[in-house]
C-alpha cells in the first residue's frame, strides 16, 4: 500500500532548484531514514509531504504532485527549552503524535532530527518506540547509530535528485564506500590514460615539426623528395593531433578528483599558542557542582587536563554537563588554570548565536585562524561551507551560522576547546570530518556529545556523570558503559520492588514509607523508558 506518492516534483528556493523528484513513494510499514548535506532541502520536503505548507517561507516554490493516502503527524526539530530540556519536550511531542495516530488505518510519522537533544537512555527509548510503532516513518537524521537501528530504507540526495536504497544504513554506507573506491580507481586509470595520450600528442607534434627542417645528413634533392611525400600526410597528422587533444579534453572534463584529506600537525599551526608538550593546562579540585544552589554532581578526585589531551564528557540530560563546562570556561570552577590557557567555547544553544557582521566567511576566518590556508580551507569544506566562503556572515542561514561559529572556534588561537554538542546541526559527512579533526587537533579538547557513532570514532579519555558523581574512565565504548549503568539500575529496581512487596505485607509499614518507595520505583522506571 502506497501512503505517499510524489510525481514529477521540483522544489525551488529563490528561483534555484533544490530537489527534483521523478517518482518517489512511502509504503505501509516502511521506516525511512532521510540523509543529505545541510541545505539540500530535506526539511522542506518533509513539510511538503506532511502538508505543512504554512511553515514554508515565501522563497520556496513547489511544482508537481504529492498524493497522500494516510494520516500524517509531523514533529519538527526542537531546540532546548527554558523550563524543560529539549529531550523531555521531544519525548512528549513524539508520544502525543503517536497517540493521535494510534487508531488511524494508515499512519505516517515524520520526525526532523529527533535525536539532537536526546541522551543515550532517551535514544534507547526512541529506538524501541519507533521499532514498536505500527506504522510508517520518515525520519531526517544525522545519527548513524539511530538510523542503523530502525531504518529499512534510506533516502539520499545526489545531484539534487532523491534516490532510495532498500536496506539498513550500514549496508548503504558500505555501498557508498565501494562506489568511492571505484571512483578513485577510475580517476587513477584515467590519469594514466591522459598521460599516454599526451605522450602520443607530443610525438605527433614533433613528427610534424620534422617536415620543416632539413637534417645535415640528407641532401637537398633527397630532402625535397621526402618533404613532398610527407607534406601529403601533414593534414592527416593534424587531424590526429586535434582528435588526441579533444579526447584529452573530454576525459579531463569528466574526471572527478577524489578528496584527499591531509592530517593536521603542528606544522599546520602557523601562529598558535606556545606550550610545553604534556604540561598541565587545568586541574579541577574535588568539589560539588551546583546551579542556583541545587546540587548537580560531585567531583571526588582531582581531574587533570594536559596540553594535548582529548576528553569526552558524558551523562544523561540535566546531570550538569553544560553547567560544568561553562564553569571551566568562566573559571568559576575550583582549581588551577594555567597562565598559558587560551580557551574556545562552542555552546549548544544556537538561539544565542547572532552575528550581523558584514565580513565574508573566509575573511573572518583568515583574520583569526592559527592554521595555514590549506588547512583552513579544508575545514570549510569539511563543514559544508566552502560554497559560502565569500558570503557575508549576516546573510548565512541558521545552520550555516552554526557551522561558521564552530569553524571559527576550531581554527582560532586556542590551546583548549570546550565543545558542547557540536554535532547537533551537522550532516553525517561533517560529523565524521569533525571526529577526524578532533583526533588530529594538536591541543586539548573536552567534548560533550550523545552521538554514539561520533564518540566511538574519538581517541579520548572519558569523564562520565553517573549517580551524581563525575568519574574518569578508560572505557571507550560508551554503549557498554551505559548498558552497565542501566543494568545497575535494573538491579536496584528489582530490589526496591521486592522491598515494596514486603512492606505491603507488613501491617506496621507506614503509608509514607510505601509512598516514598513507590515514588523511587516510578522515577527509575521513567528513566528506563
Amino acid at each position: 500500500m502506497e501512503l505517499v506518492k510524489i510525481v514529477n516534483t521540483k522544489i525551488c528556493y529563490k528561483g534555484k532548484i533544490l530537489i527534483k523528484i521523478n517518482n518517489l513513494n512511502i509504503s505501509d510499514k516502511q521506516k525511512i531514514g532521510f540523509i543529505g548535506k545541510n541545505g539540500v532541502g530535506k526539511t522542506t520536503l518533509a513539510k511538503i509531504i506532511s502538508n505543512k505548507n504554512n511553515l514554508l517561507t515565501n522563497d520556496i516554490y513547489v511544482e508537481g504532485k504529492v498524493i497522500r493516502n494516510c494520516s500524517i503527524e509531523y514533529v519538527q526539530q526542537i531546540l532546548d527549552q527554558v523550563n524543560m530540556s529539549g529531550g523531555e519536550k521531544e519525548k512528549l511531542e513524539i508520544r502525543a503524535k503517536i497517540l493521535s495516530l494510534k487508531n488511524k488505518k494508515y499512519p505516517l510519522l515524520i520526525l526532523d532530527e529527533p535525536t539532537s537533544n536526546l541522551d543515550f537512555s532517551q535514544q534507547k527509548w526512541l529506538i524501541n518506540t519507533i521499532n514498536n510503532f505500527n506504522g510508517s516513518c520518515l525520519i531526517i537524521s544525522h545519527d548513524q547509530n539511530f538510523l542503523n537501528s530502525i531504518c529499512n530504507t534510506i533516502w539520499y540526495v545526489e545531484n539534487k535528485n532523491i534516490k532510495a536504497f532498500k536496506g539498513k544504513y550500514g549496508e548503504f554506507e558500505e555501498l557508498e564506500k565501494k562506489k568511492e573506491k571505484r571512483k578513485n580507481a577510475r580517476y587513477t586509470t584515467e590519469n594514466k590514460r591522459i598521460k599516454k595520450l599526451k605522450e602520443a600528442l607530443n610525438y605527433k607534434v614533433n613528427d610534424g615539426h620534422s617536415f620543416k627542417h632539413k637534417k645535415p645528413s640528407i641532401s637537398w634533392s633527397d630532402w625535397k623528395g621526402q618533404k613532398s611525400n610527407k607534406e601529403k600526410s601533414e593534414k592527416s597528422i593534424f587531424k590526429k593531433k586535434v582528435r588526441l587533444e579533444n579526447k584529452i579534453k573530454d576525459i579531463d572534463k569528466n574526471m572527478v578528483k577524489p578528496y584527499v584529506h591531509k592530517a593536521i600537525t603542528f606544522k599546520n599551526v602557523i601562529n598558535g599558542p606556545n606550550f610545553k608538550n604534556g604540561s598541565t593546562l587545568l586541574r579541577i579540585e574535588p568539589q560539588i557542582i551546583s546551579i542556583q544552589k541545587v546540587e548537580l554532581f560531585t567531583i571526588k578526585q582531582p581531574l587533570i587536563v594536559t596540553n594535548n589531551q582529548k576528553i569526552s564528557l558524558a551523562g544523561q540530560n540535566k546531570t550538569g554537563k553544560s553547567t560544568f563546562v561553562k564553569s571551566i570556561f568562566d573559571k568559576t570552577a575550583k582549581g588551577y588554570f594555567s597562565s598559558s590557557l587560551k580557551m574556545g567555547y562552542f555552546n549548544q544553544d544556537i538561539s544565542l548565536i547572532k552575528n550581523q557582521s558584514n565580513d565574508t566567511v573566509i575573511t573572518s576566518l583568515m583574520q583569526s585562524t592559527m592554521f595555514d590556508n590549506r588547512e583552513t580551507m579544508q575545514l570549510l569544506g569539511d563543514l559544508s561551507l566552502i560554497n559560502n566562503r565569500n558570503s557575508q556572515i549576516k546573510n548565512l542561514s541558521g545552520g550555516q551560522l552554526v557551522c561558521f561559529q564552530l569553524a571559527k572556534i576550531l581554527t582560532s588561537k586556542h590551546n583548549f576547546l570546550l565543545l558542547d554538542e557540536p554535532t547537533n546541526y551537522l550532516d553525517i559527512s561533517s560529523i565524521n570530518s569533525l571526529a577526524r579533526f578532533i583526533n588530529e587537533y594538536p591541543f586539548a579538547i573536552i567534548v560533550i556529545s550523545h552521538d554514539k557513532t561520533f564518540i566511538d570514532q574519538l581517541n579520548v579519555t572519558s569523564w562520565i556523570i553517573r549517580q551524581k558523581v563525575l568519574t574518569s574512565t578508560t572505557e571507550k565504548n560508551f554503549k557498554k558503559v551505559y548498558e552497565s549503568h542501566n543494568e545497575n539500575k535494573n538491579n536496584q529496581l528489582r530490589l526496591l520492588k521486592y522491598k515494596l512487596d514486603e512492606m505491603m505485607m507488613n501491617e506496621n509499614a507506614s503509608i509514607r514509607e510505601i509512598t516514598i518507595l513507590q515514588k523511587k520505583i516510578h522515577e527509575i522506571e521513567e528513566t528506563n523508558k
